[in-house]
Order: C-alpha cells, then sequence, then structure tokens
C-alpha cells in the first residue's frame, strides 16, 4: 500500500517575479502569497492583507516548460557545434559534442515526469505519486481522466454525455503518449542514468550512451505535440492552471 495522496486545495497559481537585467538577477516566488496594504476607513489605520494562491498543477506546469527550454537550448547548442565541427574537426568541438548529450537526455526526461505529475494533479486533485516510473505516472493519469465525472468538483463540463466524448478524445492521445514513453524507455537504463550514469556503488553496468538527434527529436516533438493537445482538451474539460 502506497502513502496516502494528499488533497490538493489548488489557488489560481500566482507568482511573483523580480527581474533585474542589469544586474542579471532573477526571482521567482512561488508561493502565491499576495501582501496588499489598505486603509480600513473604519479603525482609521492601515492594514495588511495577504492572500495564498498556491497552485501545485501550475508550479509543475512552470517546471516541466523549463526542462523544454532547457532541452531546446541544449539542441540549438549541439547544432552549433556540429556545424562548427563540420568546419574545423578540432578536439575542442568534438568535446563539445560530446557535452551535450547527457544534458539533452536529463532534460528530455524530467520534461516527460514532471508533466505527468502535472498532469496527475490535474485529474486527481491529490499530490503525485512519490515515483519515477513514467509508465507507472502516466496509468495514473490515465486512470484519473478514466474516473473523471460530473461530481469532480473542477469539472467544466455540464453533461455527461459531453464529458464522455471529452474522456474519449484525452485518452485517445494519452495512449499514444503511453506507446512513445515505452518507446523512448528503451533507450534508458535507469531513471537516474542521465544524472550519474553509473550506480550508487560504483557499478557501471550500461557504460555506452548513445544519442541519435535525428531520431530523438521525432520521438521528442511527437511526444510534445500529444501534451499539448492533453493541456488544451483537459482545459476545456476541468480548471486547469498553467504558468507557461
Amino acid at each position: 500500500m502506497g502513502k496516502e495522496r494528499k488533497i490538493d486545495k489548488s489557488g489560481s497559481g500566482l507568482i511573483n517575479t523580480i527581474v533585474d537585467i542589469d544586474d542579471k538577477k532573477f526571482t521567482i516566488d512561488f508561493s502565491g502569497k499576495e501582501i496588499k496594504e489598505y486603509y480600513n476607513p473604519i479603525t482609521g489605520k492601515k492594514q495588511i492583507i495577504e492572500h495564498c494562491y498556491f497552485n501545485s498543477e501550475s508550479v509543475l506546469f512552470f517546471v516541466s516548460n523549463s526542462y523544454y527550454l532547457a532541452n531546446r537550448s541544449i539542441y540549438k547548442n549541439l547544432l552549433l557545434y556540429i556545424r562548427k565541427y563540420k568546419k574545423d574537426k578540432s578536439n575542442q568541438n568534438y568535446k563539445l559534442i560530446l557535452r551535450h548529450i547527457l544534458p539533452y537526455y536529463y532534460n528530455f526526461r524530467h520534461f516527460i515526469e514532471t508533466q505527468l505529475k502535472a498532469f496527475a494533479i490535474c485529474v486527481k486533485r491529490k499530490s503525485f505519486l512519490e515515483e519515477h516510473n513514467l509508465i507507472s505516472l502516466i496509468n495514473d493519469v490515465i486512470d484519473g481522466v478514466e474516473s473523471l465525472s460530473l461530481q469532480f468538483e473542477s469539472i467544466k463540463i455540464e453533461k455527461e454525455e459531453e464529458l464522455q466524448r471529452a474522456k474519449e478524445v484525452i485518452l485517445i492521445d494519452l495512449d499514444k503518449l503511453k506507446t512513445l514513453i515505452q518507446k523512448y524507455l528503451k533507450n534508458e537504463p535507469s531513471h537516474e542514468y542521465y544524472r550519474y550514469i553509473f550506480a550508487r556503488d560504483f557499478k557501471c553496468e550500461n557504460p555506452v550512451v548513445t544519442l541519435d538527434l535525428n531520431s530523438s527529436e521525432k520521438l521528442f516533438k511527437n511526444m510534445l505535440k500529444l501534451f499539448r493537445n492533453i493541456e488544451k482538451n483537459l482545459f476545456y474539460t476541468i480548471e486547469l492552471f498553467h504558468l507557461l
């Protein structure tokens, strides 16, 4: 029996940010706290009101999109050094290509994981599984979508037949996504592999890492399209907060 999952009490997903371009200092506050000062005409004094809009799914969507952006930046750098290597087959350009492989996979992997965990919160309104197994995570999302009913507190759709049609569309995309995830997992020895390569006892049972960039990019783009379709269809079906 797994650990009991907490109910997610979601707010609007408000975040506070500070960007100081000159000093290159950037802050994101995910606490969801909004503090306002106002004048109370009854007491004749200023008062502070604090609201909390913390939203778990919106934070996870922000995180997943951050991993996505990091992966895209690494991909662009890879293409840059591939072009450089074609012009100048120096040892430095060669090394720079190879050193992008693990970060490419790492961000690819964590984009998938955090997207699935965000979906799970959306459709279950409970904390996500303390799990890294991508198949377990997508099965959890599928179970959540199948269980959606008009009694679900965040549901938007009012008629049972409309809800059923919406669920069928989402489940078709989730099934396609599961197939692509299974394809991805054929090249992933463990969920920590692209972070460490070797296990904690320093055994390196899978010492060979290959990045087939054309194949990986095709897989990634197909998965991304399904993720975005699922997000869009969930948005029309249930209340969904998504910080880009």
